[in-house]
């Protein structure tokens, strides 16, 4: 019997070559690289669904594989709105119209704090 290939055994095996290549030892910032950042087998150089519906989730009776985990603005719109209505008020207060998002994800938390914010007639130049 043959186990089947998969990501976490090919990244695995190169990190393993990696380790022999340097003699037996690679520091953790190495190894966190090629953990996360391997092209096609590092966390996030996959093609991997990383957010939204946890793993496995039930489609027409079909159990599918999900995500990594789940945030708060892929499970709900309410936490977005509930934010961009602070924001809406920060901006007021401050006379200021650019918003700047940092975070990594799907790109819901964005859509719906620019979505509040218009429904609130907050003007953004940014």
């Amino acid at each position: 019997m043959t186990t089947p290939h998969s990501l976490t055994s090919a990244l695995s095996a190169h990190i393993a070559k990696a380790i022999d290549a340097a003699q037996g030892w690679i520091g953790f910032d190495e190894f966190m690289a090629l953990a996360l950042y391997t092209p096609g087998l590092g966390y996030y150089a996959n093609d991997s669904i990383k957010f939204g519906p946890l793993p496995y989730s039930m489609d027409e009776g079909q159990r599918v594989a999900g995500s990594e985990f789940d945030t708060a603005p892929e499970m709900s719109p309410l936490f977005g709105k509930t934010l961009g209505t602070q924001v809406a008020h920060a901006l007021a207060q401050t006379k200021t119209s650019e918003v700047w998002e940092f975070g990594a994800g799907s790109g819901a938390l964005a859509l719906q704090l620019l979505e509040t914010l218009v429904a609130l007639g907050q003007p953004l130049t940014r």
